[in-house]
């Protein structure tokens, strides 16, 4: 999974996200996962329409991300 998506989120917050995420994906019929990194949480998604309805998310709630471009 290539497209991430990086939030400084905690507590209450973050899992509202993780819930959000679940959605998007559930309904797009993807996996994707959420781990820490030293920059914050990356949620990643196996497709960019997916990150893209999740950044939307984001800025609806928000919360600061940045996106990460695919590796090859």
């Amino acid at each position: 999974m290539n497209y991430c998506v990086f939030v400084h989120a905690h507590g209450k917050e973050l899992d509202q996200l993780r819930g959000q995420a679940y959605r998007v994906s559930r309904d797009a019929k993807i996996s994707w996962y959420a781990e820490p990194r030293v920059s914050g949480t990356a949620f990643c998604f196996e497709n960019a329409d997916v990150r893209t309805r999740f950044c939307a998310i984001c800025a609806n709630e928000n919360v600061a991300y940045t996106t990460e471009q695919p590796v090859h």
